[in-house]
């Protein structure tokens, strides 16, 4: 992957290629399968009145070894109300490529699925501001999508799980988080939470059952809570995570579903960087209360349970100034 940017005056233009390939193998495959996508990027950022409005123009071209050539592009406009409010709006032409698995996987995977595309609007309002030691952050979103040829896991034969293309799928709702930051010294205390409200729901479908119209989609919860807090010292960091997962519905009528669910986990990490190096080392333990809960019907999920590893990153980034 390559990312560059160029600035004169006004302007910032970016442009970036990328190449990714995913590799398969498993029992359920019969074989072993590859996906390969190359994309490359290009956009300007135009800035006035001393940053105070920003917009910012897309568009990038992907190919894929299996299905079509798609074209994209971004819109985007960023306005700063008053020193601390930031109002921005977007559209997006989006697509997404079906995976490995909902491609390919053995029982259920559908090799003749096609792409998701469709178009994307957002909204949102931020509040941003510093006290001493602290940083607060609030912000409020709405968003609305129509996507064609939305990929769906449904009841399959013998109650295997299948992936469809649901004809048409409008999704929009709302988002807010708030966040609080402290730093001094060596402490840092991070505490954040977030909601969501979304409607899903079919608006045109190629299944037989015309009661899926109008109707949420099948394990797609209205409501959903996050939140978490850490404290930190010098390298050390230990975050605590809460999460709420509202009804889901396991018919496309809507007259079966799941019943929410909360799911707390803890995480001690420690990292080091070195230059361009990072390693980080993480224990966690999930599922802290031994929640009985199911994310798909007739699959209980992991009781109480635990991790521990090593993760080893680095990092590069070329940039191009005249």
């Amino acid at each position: 992957e390559n990312e560059n940017y160029v600035h004169w005056g006004q302007h910032q233009l970016n442009f970036g290629l990328n190449f990714s390939s995913s590799t398969g193998s498993t029992n359920n495959y019969s074989g072993i399968k590859e996906l390969q996508r190359l994309s490359f990027l290009v956009g300007n950022k135009f800035s006035f009145s001393h940053n105070k409005f920003l917009i910012y123009v897309s568009g990038r071209t992907e190919y894929y070894s299996v299905g079509a050539l798609p074209i994209t592009g971004n819109l985007a406009l960023e306005y700063h109300l008053f020193k601390n409010i930031t109002a921005k709006a977007s559209v997006n032409k989006v697509y997404r490529q079906p995976t490995l698995n909902e491609l390919y996987w053995q029982p259920g995977g559908n090799i003749n699925l096609k792409p998701e595309q469709g178009f994307a609007f957002d909204g949102e309002l931020n509040y941003k501001k510093q006290c001493g030691h602290f940083l607060f952050f609030m912000s409020g979103a709405a968003y609305s999508r129509k996507i064609h040829d939305w990929i769906l896991w449904t009841p399959g034969a013998n109650g295997n799980p299948s992936p469809i293309n649901v004809q048409q799928v409008w999704s929009r709702g709302s988002e807010t988080s708030w966040r609080m930051h402290y730093q001094k010294n060596k402490v840092n205390l991070n505490l954040g939470f977030l909601t969501a409200y979304v409607l899903s729901t079919s608006e045109l479908s190629r299944q037989e059952n015309s009661n899926v119209l109008g109707k949420q989609l099948i394990y797609t919860p209205r409501y959903t809570a996050n939140g978490n807090f850490s404290i930190g010292y010098d390298n050390c960091q230990f975050t605590y995570f809460h999460q709420y997962i509202g009804y889901r519905f396991t018919s496309t009528d809507n007259t079966e579903w799941l019943n929410p669910y909360h799911l707390t986990s803890v995480r001690f990490s420690y990292n080091l960087t070195i230059k361009q190096l990072n390693l980080a080392l993480f224990s966690a333990a999930n599922n802290l209360f031994n929640t009985n809960y199911t994310i798909i019907h007739g699959k209980p999920m992991p009781l109480r349970n635990y991790e521990i590893g090593v993760t080893l990153q680095t990092t590069s980034k070329t940039n191009i100034k005249p």
